[in-house]
């Protein structure tokens, strides 16, 4: 299970869209920033890190069929890529489900079952949503309480967000 052949099958089946492969790369590296923080097993790691990138998989797909590629859009298309690419690259079936899982849920902010790599995910993908949108300083505050739970997603929340939210600006 090597995470680099997963980065390398997530740009290829991202062709040239670099805006979605810089977030799903940045949500890579918060997501592995987080975990740093947590204590998660090396498989357990492998998966997070490969649903981190393959996050918004199903995008281009959503586009296609839907016009639109909303939250359950992504969640509905994203696994069945997912599983096309592990089982092309080898990965056993049990972490090709754990990962499609993550990518299945990763908009629902409340799924039971995920575990702390789901939660993982939710945050570093929240941070870069943050970062990449136009949020105003209530929206921030809503969001760090529904969402951060991990100690290291609170000090990069803050770190990222704290003083757009004490002076009350829109990032």
């Amino acid at each position: 299970m090597d995470i680099n052949q997963v980065a390398l099958a997530f740009l290829e089946e991202n062709g040239s869209d670099l805006p979605r492969a810089n977030h799903s790369l940045k949500v890579y590296g918060y997501a592995k920033a987080i975990a740093a923080g947590e204590t998660l097993g090396s498989q357990e790691q492998q998966v997070l890190e490969a649903a981190a990138l393959l996050h918004d998989i199903g995008i281009h797909e959503a586009l296609r069929r839907y016009g639109h590629c909303q939250g359950p859009a992504q969640e509905e298309l994203g696994p069945p890529i997912v599983r096309r690419i592990l089982t092309q690259l080898g990965w056993p079936e049990k972490q090709r489900e754990q990962v499609a899982f993550l990518v299945g849920h990763h908009h629902s902010y409340q799924t039971v079952g995920g575990g702390v790599p789901l939660q993982i995910l939710f945050e570093a993908d929240l941070l870069v949503n943050a970062e990449e949108g136009s949020l105003s300083s209530e929206s921030l505050i809503s969001l760090e309480k529904q969402v951060i739970r991990t100690s290291v997603g609170r000090e990069l929340f803050s770190l990222l967000f704290g003083t757009a939210i004490k002076e009350k600006k829109t990032i």
